[in-house]
């Protein structure tokens, strides 16, 4: 990485609900404060359109039943992206979204070389997160999960197995919650006064 040896990247991981607001929050992170944003939805996409992929038949296959995908193959995908940045702050968009994913960081080389500063909760209630996705996906997102078909799954599985990850924070006070209810700009202004602190 291109950073001092006494420095640690900084990274943040953002969780929330689906159409929560988290890639909305995280690009005007990266905008004002310099973190690389990093979608772990995007990064699967991405890497599921690569023909060549060794990992776009699991990816495919689990984005076709609604499921998580494997931790080491979301691990993998950002760690090539993160050794090769030349930026040393990074926001992790959806990472980890389960305790399989939060473990399996734990025990590789990132977690050892970066300083996981606070978790962000872009906290939104179900309805409004609904809202947001069916408008989303009307107005072509090209997402194949923004369809009203898919939404109690992907609820489910966020209660499921992504809330435990950030009532893990929670118990251990890392985490930074923010109600992103209202418009962009309101949430935004809950956001920032986090990584004034912090830079």
């Amino acid at each position: 990485m291109n950073i001092s040896e006494s420095i640690k990247p900084l990274v943040i991981f953002v969780l929330g609900r689906p159409g929560a607001g988290k890639g909305t929050v995280s690009k005007s992170i990266q905008e004002e404060f310099g973190f690389l944003h990093l979608s772990v939805g995007q990064v699967l996409r991405d890497e599921r359109k690569n023909q060549d992929s060794p990992y776009k038949a699991s990816i495919d296959e689990h984005f076709r039943d609604g499921l998580m995908i494997p931790a080491e193959i979301t691990y993998d995908l950002l760690d090539k992206i993160i050794l090769n940045s030349k930026l040393n702050r990074f926001v992790l968009d959806g990472f980890p979204g389960d305790m399989d994913s939060l473990e399996y960081w734990k025990k590789n080389d990132l977690s050892q070389k970066m300083e996981l500063r606070f978790v962000l909760f872009v906290d939104c209630p179900e309805e409004i997160c609904s809202q947001r996705i069916l408008a989303r996906g009307a107005a072509g997102s090209g997402r194949d999960d923004d369809a009203a078909s898919k939404l109690k799954t992907r609820f489910q599985l966020f209660e499921r197995v992504s809330l435990p990850v950030i009532q893990y924070f929670e118990n251990i006070c890392m985490v930074n919650k923010v109600d992103s209810s209202g418009t962009k700009e309101e949430t935004y202004s809950q956001v920032k006064p986090f990584f004034n602190n912090i830079l």
